[in-house]
């Protein structure tokens, strides 16, 4: 006989063996063969149920098959439901490391099956929280998360996308904009990020910032945040505070330690700085502290000092934009329609710069793609460069800054590291040139070619339709703003644009990683420079004599030091033998102390 007929009667029902097992089972249909055997397991009617094929429990596949057997999409009856939460829980609990099921059907909040591939996990509360929200959306059971997430099921927390639908700016301005715009402050960032060591000694400089400080404070009475996930719309939301694209919105409240508390996790969260320095933020920008009260308080507070030290112009910021804002007017502003009062354009591509006099672009085909985007309103605190002169580089020689140097030795690793970092970044710079090429090209009939790998002179040959070079272009690519660090050339560099002249172009990229990538192009700005200034960053590279480099430093002995940008006397008050370095206490010559400072080679020493 067949074992799938109806072979063991049970319960006064003729049933087939595969409904019947050794364990009691809860489900409908389901029977246990205790109501036949009892406890005498070893019987020889026990012997011939397992021969009849009466398992111990289901099979992980039988659970699966009960499962889809239940009706999808519609209500179910008080039995089904049972053995809809029964059978999920033991599919949910079984130990199966390879789950080859790609979809199973799944309870919703409102007790029906659907397939897992139309659900999602409601972890967010935000969602659950709003009045306005996609009700048409379809969740599974908390109880079945774990399942859920074996077969994809995409959870909201994870997975959705956000924008600002709308927003309205705030008339006043407030102080906290101008503190983080000093210098001061910026090294202070740097200190605390050096102390924690979530940045090493080559990458003390201001573009590391650019991923740290908001590129925008932005004050609002008005914040709206629209949710979305798999280009569906998922909820909106009264928000107090948001980040996009590195610009923080920060809801206006009457306490201003709310939103100082906003800039403080922002900065810390960047680089994940302990809570410790999330308060010494917090205390820097509440008590609007200058530079000297910052160092004096970072002092206390036992923070590493930064190894260099910056010239610094307390109450100009690095960005420091020298026009006033041209109105104070309120802006609002839909993002959903992208339509705004007093709009600009943003993320365009720069026309052609010539330093001597200025280049006309007389291609006036591509001119049509240069304002694509529009900024969100009048900005409150910007970081971007400006067209206008920054304030600590105004001349009246029309001098144009270019700095000369030579690069640190780095270990290996730390080389192959950077190398590889800066050739991804540089393609990437390379290829949007490609890509923007319409608007780039001197000449409709030009065209674009890369150099070969490693080619020392330039990156990209611009060349006529009889293939003869037009332009040698260099590109330098930077992940975020062209910042007062600058863009570097190598000696091969500079040697090629010295012999090509005019053919010899500068590139400069700056946030290639946004969407507000913007080009810069200058016709060989080398043939520019006929002077070279030396800034007092040199005095640590001065020539010493042996007798100097081996000194060693003694009790009262004199030296000429710089202190904060100044030059001052001071005594050797205390020696400290730190392996090959030393530690000293110092007397200033205005009286004022300092304990364990490094002792330097380069500091003069004064006779007598």
């Amino acid at each position: 006989f067949d074992i799938e007929e109806q072979t063991i009667l049970i319960n006064n029902k003729w049933v087939a063996p595969k409904y019947v097992y050794q364990h009691q089972i809860n489900l409908t249909g389901i029977y246990s063969w205790s109501s036949l055997v009892g406890n005498e397991t070893e019987t020889n009617l026990a012997k011939g149920l397992i021969s009849l094929g009466v398992q111990e429990k289901p099979t992980f596949k039988f659970f699966i098959e009960q499962l889809q057997k239940l009706p999808q999409e519609q209500d179910l009856n008080s039995n089904q439901l049972k053995d809809a939460k029964a059978l999920l829980n033991e599919i949910q609990n079984e130990d199966k490391t390879h789950f080859v099921y790609d979809e199973l059907p799944i309870l919703t909040g409102n007790n029906q099956l659907f397939l897992s591939l139309n659900l999602y996990i409601n972890d967010l509360p935000a969602y659950k929280n709003s009045n306005d929200k996609n009700e048409n959306l379809k969740f599974c059971q908390g109880q079945f998360d774990r399942l859920a997430r074996r077969l994809n099921v995409l959870a909201l927390s994870e997975n959705y996308t956000s924008k600002i639908s709308y927003y309205e700016e705030c008339e006043s301005s407030h102080n906290i904009v101008n503190i983080m715009k000093n210098d001061s402050f910026k090294e202070g960032i740097l200190r605390l990020l050096f102390h924690e060591k979530k940045i090493k000694e080559y990458e003390i400089n201001e573009s590391i910032l650019h991923g740290v400080l908001p590129l925008n404070l932005i004050f609002v009475k008005k914040l709206i945040i629209e949710y979305s996930i798999e280009n569906k719309f998922l909820f909106s939301n009264n928000e107090t505070t948001y980040e996009e694209d590195g610009e923080l919105y920060i809801f206006e409240q009457d306490d201003e330690d709310d939103m100082i508390e906003v800039i403080a996790k922002y900065i810390c969260d960047t680089k994940n700085l302990s809570r410790d320095s999330f308060g010494w933020i917090e205390r820097i920008l509440r008590n609007q502290m200058n530079r000297e009260k910052i160092h004096d308080f970072l002092d206390k507070k036992k923070v590493i000092e930064l190894p260099q030290k910056f010239d610094i112009e307390d109450e100009v910021g690095i960005f420091d934009n020298s026009h006033p804002r041209e109105s104070d007017k309120e802006v609002a502003y839909n993002k959903s329609t992208n339509q705004e009062e007093n709009s600009e354009p943003k993320g365009e591509i720069t026309p052609p710069t010539k330093p001597r006099d200025s280049y006309e672009n007389t291609n006036n085909y591509n001119t049509s793609n240069s304002n694509n985007n529009i900024v969100g309103g009048n900005k409150s605190f910007s970081n971007f460069p400006s067209n206008e002169s920054n304030k600590k580089i105004v001349s009246s020689n029309d001098r144009k800054p270019v700095y000369v140097g030579k690069d640190r030795e780095a270990d290996k690793e730390q080389q192959k590291s950077q190398r590889e970092s800066a050739k991804e970044i540089g393609d990437k710079g390379e290829n949007y040139i490609l890509d923007n090429k319409d608007t780039l090209l001197l000449s409709k009939t030009n065209y674009f070619q890369k150099a070969p790998t490693n080619n020392k002179g330039f990156d990209i040959y611009e060349k006529d339709e009889s293939d003869q070079t037009i332009r040698y272009i260099e590109v330098k690519t930077l992940t975020g703003q062209w910042g007062q660090g600058g863009v570097g050339i190598t000696e091969h560099q500079l040697d090629f644009a010295q012999k090509q002249k005019d053919k010899w172009w500068l590139f400069v990229i700056e946030n290639i990683n946004t969407d507000n990538t913007k080009i810069y192009q200058f016709k060989n700005p080398i043939l520019e420079a006929n002077s070279f200034m030396f800034d007092n960053s040199w005095k640590q590279l001065a020539y010493q004599s042996e007798n100097i480099e081996n000194q060693e430093p003694r009790r009262d002995d004199m030296y000429e030091i710089e202190i904060e940008g100044i030059m001052t006397t001071c005594i050797v008050t205390n020696v400290k033998p730190r392996g090959a370095l030393f530690q000293v206490d110092l007397t200033l010559e205005n009286g004022k102390e300092i304990k364990k400072k490094k002792f330097k080679k380069s500091w003069r020493k004064i006779d007598g």
